[in-house]
């Protein structure tokens, strides 16, 4: 007897100039082509967004995916100092 169960999506993360600022669910399926689009949709409309995939993914381990800063060396908005 087979399942009929769809793939469960994959966790994202949209990113504003490198800060986490939304979720998004991921298709399981072509999820590289749909970070792809999303990302050229978004540069389409002159807007600095990137959907990453929030756990490894086939995608990062190629390379082709953006990963999200590192927290040491990403400036905090918060500090009116930096």
């Amino acid at each position: 007897m087979s399942s009929n169960r769809k793939p469960q999506a994959l966790s994202g993360v949209i990113l504003q100039k490198g800060i986490p600022i939304g979720g998004l669910a991921i298709p399981s399926e072509n999820s590289d082509e749909f970070i792809r689009v999303f990302c050229l949709e978004y540069q389409a409309l002159g807007l600095d967004a990137k959907l990453v995939a929030s756990s490894p993914s086939p995608l990062e381990m190629l390379g082709r995916c953006t990963k999200a800063p590192d927290r040491q060396t990403q400036a905090n908005p918060y500090n009116l100092d930096s």
